[in-house]
């Protein structure tokens, strides 16, 4: 099976990745099993629900979910392990045919420096591509 992974990230906020990200999980969703998966996520935010109902791999909240972005920031070496592990762990339970990596407001640092300090072979998995919502159009849907 060929996994398609998509990362969406923003260096700040409202410049419409929610919208974005909603919308590459619905149209995935719409013809292939699809995971989302948050890195950094804080357990009060409430989009992760969203996307998960948009959904369709029956990943839990907790499944989907890395590390909070204040450990993110704060133990930067442990986190990566984390959300590497995280992510492997929902990939391998769901088995989806995609993969929808969201990250949240000035998540592109941290997803730039789990890129950087992983195998690249699980990078390749993680960040497939990267889709920088500050230049995405609602014309993609």
């Amino acid at each position: 099976m060929s996994l398609t992974s998509v990362t969406i990230i923003s260096p700040e906020a409202a410049n419409g990745r929610n919208v974005v990200a909603l919308g590459v999980t619905k149209a995935f969703a719409a013809t292939k099993k699809t995971a989302v998966f948050r890195p950094a996520v804080c357990r009060k935010e409430t989009f992760t629900d969203v996307l998960l109902e948009a959904s369709n791999a029956g990943l839990s909240r907790e499944q989907s979910i890395g590390v909070c972005p204040k450990r993110a920031r704060t133990d930067k070496e442990g986190s990566r392990a984390d959300i590497v592990a995280a992510y492997t762990e929902a990939v391998e339970t769901a088995q989806p045919e995609a993969v929808v990596v969201v990250g949240t407001d000035k998540s592109e640092s941290i997803l730039h420096n789990l890129k950087n300090s992983i195998h690249s072979d699980s990078a390749v998995k993680i960040l497939d591509r990267i889709i920088l919502a500050c230049f995405l159009t609602l014309s993609l849907f």
